[in-house]
């Protein structure tokens, strides 16, 4: 168990910028309840891909999620 715990101690001390960003951006989605029930409905029909945004003529949503998820991001 020591090493575990040396390896996490190790981690924290080499990267406590990324580490503190992690935790507030997990901070903030559990402040505004996003992370037990998703995103807001009203963002999601205004920034969210699928099948609604491309019935709806949005035929760009699938493009614009690519360019801020990358390639893997697929429409729900």
């Amino acid at each position: 168990m020591t090493g575990v715990l040396r390896s996490l101690a190790r981690v924290v001390r080499r990267t406590p910028l990324t580490i503190a960003l992690v935790a507030l951006v997990w901070a903030y989605g559990l402040a505004t309840r996003s992370l037990p029930d998703g995103p807001n409905p009203r963002l999601l029909d205004r920034v969210g891909t699928g099948v609604g945004p491309l019935a709806e003529g949005r035929w760009w949503t699938p493009v614009s999620a690519m360019l801020w998820w990358g390639a893997s991001a697929r429409p729900c």
